[in-house]
């Protein structure tokens, strides 16, 4: 497209425009992406540049024909850092055949401006297409952006305090170090995916319906933010402030919210499957029913996940469960407290097992009570408390009891939790112990026969004779009816002894039930 003598001529696929920058890594790897070549290996002729590129799928059907401001370029393209919102104001350009003047115009393409510093104040670009521009150290404050396209643009250090940008696109945008500021602002809809924006301020802005897919935007204050409904799959929110931030009825699936101040926040109606919470502080969260936990944390099924601090996987679990325990018990939901609770046992359970898989021989863990009692008795010939102490390392596994005692409570109470797990442990304990007795024998108090398989009696009277002195025997009623005879004694004993503890056991976890 030629250009009229006297105006801009700016294209979005503008060689001269991308070689300008080539210095700069965003606009590098936009160039390669775009030529296909490294840029040292790309004339620097135009003509040889538009033979190696798709201009239509850059943009190059649109030229700027705006009036020359400075440098040959117009007051938008016109590399002029600080410009006045007032020179742009007047600017923008009317659409071909209508009688609306420029300052109230919408729908207009402004690719490729540069802004770095600009004051835009309360300028009213909404519907603009403003992809590839430069913003850095613009002032956005009070603007009006709904539904302008702004992805790929350059930011670092931009201001767009109580900005509406709403429904706006702000996409693949790679933010620089310096913070944005985007508090107070109105970005409902706005979609921010695949954007890095780190250290910024999202304080008080509005982000319902917003979308954040794979986004960066961690270490950002998002404090009495209102997130409802937001779209936050994958993103990564590390060490963000989110303190009061209202997050109702928003998809955090997998995002990355490792060391984030959740105090105050509100997740009702939310989803928080697979996302990372690991050192966040949940005080004072609010979550419903219909709050998304999942019933395994991220770092319980990801286990081979490398993080940067090198903590095992099956710790953060551990932390992740506690905190959910907690979490879900202040907001009064016992049965999920005990579900977090359990699946914190069974974690301490695996890792246990995992440090016993790796004991050897030798290296084995040795009780901290026999070191302090080794180094106190000094009346022991030295021979023998190093031979107790060698005995010690090898005998004593300390990792193996932890992991058997974990694997005991999860077979028999479920860590303290299932009284009917007892119950049935000790009803198959009264069985087993009435098959066994007929074997010795059992002999009523008033007469000498003595009662087994092998006597005179039918086998069910037999069974149900001994299933009575076991119940008896195991609750520790011995009405003296019966008594054992032989061997049977010590197996009397033994079920009385564990009928007792049993029982004591079921008391526990009743009481221990009724706490949550």
């Amino acid at each position: 497209m030629e250009t009229p003598d006297g105006k801009c001529g700016f294209s979005p696929a503008s060689f001269e425009m991308l070689r300008e920058n080539f210095n700069d890594e965003v606009e590098t790897d936009r160039l390669r992406e775009a030529v296909g070549k490294d840029i040292n290996e790309v004339s620097s002729n135009w003509a040889d540049f538009k033979s190696l590129t798709d201009l239509d799928e850059l943009g190059a059907e649109y030229t700027c024909c705006r009036d020359i401001w400075k440098n040959g370029r117009c007051v938008w393209h016109a590399r002029e850092n600080g410009k006045d919102r007032m020179f742009l104001h007047r600017a923008r350009q009317p659409p071909k055949d209508t009688k609306v003047r420029a300052p109230q115009h919408r729908f207009e393409r402004l690719d490729g401006v540069y802004l770095k510093g600009a004051d835009l104040r309360g300028i009213h670009l909404s519907n603009c297409t403003l992809t590839g521009a430069w913003l850095q150290d613009a002032d956005l404050s009070d603007s009006d952006l709904h539904g302008a396209d702004l992805s790929n643009t350059l930011w670092g250090g931009v201001s767009a305090r109580n900005a509406n940008l709403g429904n706006a696109s702000l996409t693949n945008i790679r933010a620089g170090s310096d913070e944005n500021d985007f508090s107070d602002a109105y970005l409902v809809g706005a979609d921010f995916s695949d954007s890095r924006f780190p250290h910024s301020n999202f304080s008080g802005a509005t982000l319902t319906g917003a979308k954040m897919q794979n986004a960066n935007i961690s270490d950002c204050d998002f404090s009495e933010a209102s997130v409802g409904g937001a779209n936050l799959v994958c993103s990564l929110m590390n060490s963000s402030d989110l303190t009061d931030a209202d997050f109702p009825n928003s998809d955090l699936t997998e995002a990355s919210l490792e060391g984030c101040n959740l105090t105050r926040a509100d997740f009702r109606d939310a989803c928080l499957k697979d996302s990372k919470l690991y050192k966040a502080t949940l005080a004072g969260m609010n979550i419903n029913r219909s709050t998304e936990l999942g019933n395994k944390c991220y770092y319980e099924t990801t286990q081979n996940d490398t993080t940067a601090d090198d903590t095992p996987p099956l710790e953060k679990a551990v932390w992740i469960y506690h905190a959910y325990r907690e979490l879900t018990r202040e907001n009064g939901f016992p049965s999920e407290a005990r579900h977090f609770y359990i699946r914190e046992k069974d974690v301490l359970r695996q890792r246990t097992w995992q440090r016993t898989l790796l004991y050897q021989g030798c290296h084995s863990y040795v009780p901290e009570c026999i070191q302090r009692i080794g180094s106190r008795v000094a009346s022991i010939p030295s021979k023998i408390l190093r031979g107790l102490y060698g005995f010690s390392r090898r005998i004593i596994n300390l990792p193996l009891y932890k992991s058997l005692s974990y694997e005991i409570s999860r077979r028999s109470t479920r860590y303290g939790e299932s009284p009917w797990r007892v119950v049935t442990i000790s009803i198959l304990f009264i069985i087993v112990s009435a098959i066994l007795y007929p074997l010795s024998g059992i002999q009523r108090s008033q007469g000498t026969s003595t009662i087994t398989y092998s006597s005179d009696m039918p086998i069910t009277q037999v069974m149900v004779e001994s299933l009575y002195f076991s119940s008896v025997t195991f609750t520790t009623l011995s009405y003296g009816n019966f008594q054992p005879v032989g061997w049977g004694r010590g197996l009397a004993m033994i079920e009385s002894f564990t009928g007792a503890l049993l029982m004591a056991l079921l008391v526990f976890v009743l009481a221990r039930r009724a706490t949550w």
